[in-house]
């Protein structure tokens, strides 16, 4: 906590931060390699939170002015605080990456974060995925909703795209068409037969 707290008074820039963790199974064994980083901080656009999400689920410090001012606009839509917090901060240029290992998070065989390897997992889970890209998509439209006026030009058009892209494919699973990703693959596969 220390650390994480230092990282604002030491930049006033700093409006919210992770840590990175390592990832150990049930039984207390690392997934990955024990890493203790180098304390460095790396700011977070919008546009790379965005793609990744690194607000969801992980140990999130977020200053009191930001809880203060948009934690009842969260609220009032009903949704968690990780994401849209962390997306805010973003927004307003003040979202950084810690890097120091400072947790260990515990991933079971049933937890949905580090499953994204199997593909097996959009088939047998299909109504968890479409939720979790349904929550996304509040996320992003609260954004656009509340900060637009925050935002460059080049993040309303990442957001935008982002938006369409959350659309199409919730659209795609639950109507159970091919997504445009699967078309894109197979178009670029060389070993299908085209005809």
């Amino acid at each position: 906590i220390k650390k994480m707290s230092d990282c604002f008074t030491e930049n006033n820039e700093v409006l919210a931060v992770i840590c990175k963790e390592n990832r150990i199974d049930e039984y207390g064994q690392f997934l990955n390699k024990e890493n203790t980083g180098t304390d460095k901080l790396t700011k977070i656009n919008l546009d790379y939170e965005i793609r990744n999400c690194l607000g969801a689920g992980h140990v999130l410090a977020v200053r009191k002015n930001v809880i203060n001012e948009y934690g009842h606009l969260i609220k009032k839509e009903h949704l968690t605080f990780d994401v849209p917090l962390a997306m805010v901060a973003s927004t307003l240029d003040g979202f950084y990456q810690l890097d120091s290992y400072l947790v260990n998070r515990r991933i079971h065989k049933n937890n949905t974060s580090g499953i994204k390897d199997n593909k097996l997992y959009l088939v047998k889970n299909k109504t968890r995925y479409i939720d979790g890209r349904k929550y996304r998509l509040k996320y992003f439209k609260f954004i656009n909703d509340y900060m637009s006026f925050h935002l460059s030009d080049k993040d309303k058009r990442e957001l935008k795209k982002a938006l369409k892209i959350l659309e199409s494919s919730i659209y795609a699973l639950e109507h159970q068409k091919i997504t445009p990703i699967v078309r894109e693959i197979i178009s670029r596969n060389k070993f299908i037969n085209k005809k």
